[in-house]
């Protein structure tokens, strides 16, 4: 019989024996038997060794027994024995049989629905059997490695395929993927995505090394392998067989999504902090930044991967990565990571070596914003936004996002060379943003201002930071102007919040029914001017267009106008704001009222902005709202009015009093003065309450929406309110912690031999505390004295604070260790940057006093 015959009898047979189980043995005999066949002329040269197993069958040639091993692989995928069948056919691989790509896949999906962990979330990262690995083996896939043994035979198949060079298909990576997520083994599934890029690293190499073949054949002579230039990465991915897996953005965004779910989890760690446990997703984004140091991730999106490494808190953890030499090393996560994007943004420089990457224009916006707002480096941010516009291959015009994150950062920064370009690009096309550069107030131009450099004999990070901050410069294009660009509502919001970091909030105010004509359908007396109150709407069906109108405007957008006005001191206007606000809010959570809409929530900053607005009020003596007050203005609700509307009504009733019964002005003057106090009071317990009732919303409520929750900055300007008195008597005083701590001593010494209560201790500061204790703040120093008596917590410290979340730029300094202010909680600045505000030389208009 010929070969071909006798591996069609074989593979016959053992379809007969794989029917019964019990005669699986003779089968496997069979196949060990083929293989030795296939190595007759090596065996015929060695000696035999005696055995103690029944001899193979002699076929007296060489027989492939690719056709029998499928036969047996089959046979088990037809029993639904899979863990067998994965076996097999890493069996069939380190014999150099070929197993189809689309059948391991359908292996690995059935081992997937046969695991416990397939549909619950039922573990997370912190728990993975990945994350108690120690030593350099986090950087390799081996055995061991997750818990479910299922999981563990799909990964095996698919490092044993990479081992041989057989690909995978793109469903069984993703498969993979979002199985290890499900199982909380994050570094698994970050190494899955590492290996389907050395896969694709090898082939590239194999077509490099045909090619070089070829072209050696061609020429008849040896040529140096520089002739051939290796396959780009785009022609690589055209010559993929259809379903076949490529290592995508796509891809690679679950693993990334996952690490910014745990950063954002996570609190703002100080230097010094013990190791966190953010292990698992820190090592998971060390595999990745090491693809992207490397230049192995050849993929134009990597902007989620670049946000990713810039949102890492900052710690001392540790993590694996390997050095140039390919050596396993351990480094700091944090340093390392910013090193990455440091080296990443450098090379658009023109004078690295290896040629920058070709990004996409969100991947080009992410290393602006990094360089900007984590470098603070005009410097490096120039060679980005010249490569995107002019030096790349095909350059890339800017759109309305690279805008926003200019003008944004020339706020923050406080550069104003920075926005300029922008604002004129802006400035000659239509849209809502023409409101605010038709500004009728005659106001003098922001001056940059004065930075004070460090004395040369203290020079820190932040301060070196500062003093290349005033002498660096961001060039802009000349193309960047080319293109007309039409603002949206994040343009907007950065465009006010960029007006408002400059000293100029009141060309908001001025503006403000031009930018929101849906103010009309608020009941509240104050308007900016009599132009305005044409504004104004009756109708039902006009209140209701204009209400989903606004309800398009998000939450955002209401929380930096209200900070304009607050700054601005528009008491009344950024009331009216406030009820339109909340109006709109609650429109949002109807589905039905505006079909499409996300609901949305205003964020704690909007509620400490209107609180601080009517703490600002409540500090000085008489009004000085410049808006125009409607002295016909009747309440719809009498029982509801609050704040600044209440403030309002209650004057005209005063001065109606004063007119038929007068009485000094000194006596108006001090009757004004306490009204206006009692009425901020009540605005500032109406809005203490709107964010307390926020907190009591239903389970399922609390899961829909992500609700507001008060943090520091609250808590501090609802103690600066309801606790005005105690602040005000001591601010301006010594601020050292022992004169308090003695202070505290001698009102618990009087209270036990006198029964001595505080006298500025009210029931609404009570409550106040009370929340702040239940989120897991000590009540300051300063005002500990006044529940001696009544209430322990509020006497006592009750525990480290919760941490800030957010990301701080690496270039800002620490958090310190300690608290100084007596009378405030500790707060970190992410934000602008964290020095004092400097005196502009220009005149600019009067600010309310800011506290604390």
């Amino acid at each position: 019989m010929s070969a071909g015959q006798l591996s069609r009898s074989a593979a016959q047979a053992i379809r007969h024996l794989m029917r019964e189980p019990s005669r699986i043995p003779d089968a496997l005999y069979l196949i060990n038997s083929l293989v030795a066949s296939k190595n007759f002329s090596v065996r015929s040269s060695r000696p035999t060794a005696p055995q103690s197993s029944p001899p193979l069958i002699d076929f007296g040639l060489a027989v492939s027994p690719r056709l029998s091993a499928h036969c047996v692989l089959h046979a088990l995928i037809r029993a639904n024995r899979w863990k067998d069948a994965s076996r097999a056919s890493e069996w069939m691989m380190e014999q150099g049989i070929m197993v189809h790509f689309k059948t391991r896949e359908l292996i690995i999906l059935h081992l997937r629905s046969e695991s416990p962990f397939s549909l619950p979330r039922s573990l997370h990262w912190r728990h993975g059997v990945s994350s108690s690995i120690q030593g350099s083996e986090v950087l390799t896939l081996g055995r061991g490695m997750v818990a479910d043994q299922c999981t563990e035979t799909a990964i095996q198949l698919v490092v044993k395929a990479h081992e041989y060079g057989h690909a995978h298909t793109k469903r069984t990576y993703e498969t993979l993927i979002h199985w290890c997520l499900l199982q909380g083994e994050i570094i698994v599934g970050s190494l899955l995505f590492v290996l389907l890029v050395k896969h694709m690293q090898l082939r590239q190499a194999a077509i490099k090394a045909a090619m070089q073949a070829e072209h050696q054949r061609k020429e008849g002579r040896r040529q140096k392998d520089s002739v051939v230039e290796p396959i780009a990465w785009d022609r690589l991915e055209q010559s993929m067989k259809h379903g076949e897996a490529w290592p995508s953005s796509r891809m690679m965004k679950p693993i990334v999504d996952e690490i910014r779910r745990a950063f954002a989890e996570a609190p703002l760690q100080k230097d010094h902090a013990n190791p966190s446990p953010l292990r698992p997703p820190l090592q998971s984004l060390a595999n990745l930044a090491m693809l992207l140091d490397s230049g192995q991730l050849r993929q134009q999106h990597i902007s989620s991967l670049v946000q990713a490494l810039y949102s890492c808190p900052r710690m001392n953890e540790d993590v694996w990565i390997l050095n140039r030499r390919g050596e396993p090393v351990q480094v700091k996560a944090y340093s390392y990571f910013h090193s990455v994007l440091k080296r990443l943004c450098n090379s658009f420089d023109g004078k690295s070596k290896s040629p920058p990457p070709q990004i996409s224009r969100r991947s080009y916006n992410a290393l602006l914003h990094y360089a900007l707002r984590h470098r603070m480096s005009p410097a490096l941010a120039a060679p980005i936004l010249e490569h995107m516009c002019i030096r790349r291959d095909y350059p890339i015009q800017p759109n309305i996002v690279t805008c926003n994150i200019l003008l944004r950062s020339a706020g923050l920064l406080r550069k104003q060379n920075i926005s300029k370009p922008v604002i004129q690009l802006l400035k000659h096309f239509p849209g809502i943003q023409a409101a605010l550069f038709e500004d009728p107030s005659d106001l003098p131009a922001p001056v940059e201002p004065k930075q004070i450099p460090p004395p040369p004999t203290f020079r820190s990070t932040f301060a070196n930071a500062l003093v290349k901050l005033q002498e660096q410069n961001l060039v802009i294009p000349e193309v960047f102007y080319e293109k007309p660009l039409a603002a949206d509502m994040y343009t907007v919001t950065s465009f006010i919040k960029h007006l408002t970091s400059t000293g100029r909030p009141l060309s908001v105010a001025n503006v403000l029914f031009i930018l929101l004509p849906e103010l009309g359908i608020v009941d509240h007396p104050t308007w900016t001017n009599s132009r305005s109150r044409k504004t104004q709407v009756v109708s039902t069906e006009a209140r209701e267009q204009c209400l989903k109108r606004v309800t398009t405007y998000g939450p955002y957008f209401f929380a930096v106008v209200l900070e304009a006005l607050v700054k601005a001191g528009r008491i009344g206007l950024a009331e009216r704001v406030w009820r339109l606000a909340k109006q709109a809010e609650r429109m949002s959570w109807d589905p039905e009222f505006v079909p499409g809409i996300k609901p949305w929530c205003l964020p704690v900053q909007a509620y400490t902005t209107m609180m601080q607005n009517y703490c600002n009020a409540a500090r000085k003596k008489s009004p000085t709202d410049q808006g125009l007050e409607d002295s016909r203005w009747n309440p719809v609700s009498p029982d509801h009015v609050r704040g600044w509307a209440q403030f309002s009504l209650a004057s005209r009733q005063l001065n109606a009093v004063h007119a038929g019964h007068p009485m000094g002005s000194r006596r108006l003057a001090q009757e004004r003065g306490q009204l206006l106090f009692r009425s901020m009071l009540s605005g500032g317990k109406e809005i203490w309450k709107s964010l307390t009732a926020m907190q009591e919303q239903p389970p399922e409520v609390v899961q829909k929406f992500q609700l507001p929750r008060p943090d520091a900055r609250f808590f501090n300007t609802a103690l600066s309110l309801f606790g005005y008195h105690v602040y005000a008597n001591h601010r301006r005083k010594r601020r050292e912690r022992m004169r308090w701590r003695m202070r505290l001593w001698k009102a618990h010494g009087e209270y036990q031999h006198h029964g001595k209560l505080s006298m500025h201790w009210t029931p609404m500061l009570q409550e106040v505390v009370e929340h702040m204790v239940n989120a897991g703040y000590s009540v300051p120093l300063g005002y500990r004295q006044l529940f001696i008596g009544r209430w322990t917590p509020g006497t006592v410290y009750v525990g480290e604070p919760p941490s800030p979340t957010g990301v701080r730029p690496r270039a800002y300094p620490r958090i310190p260790d300690r608290n100084p202010r007596p009378h405030a909680l500790s707060t970190v600045k992410t934000r602008g940057l964290p020095i004092g505000h400097p005196k502009h030389d220009a005149v600019v208009p009067p600010r309310p006093v800011q506290s604390m």
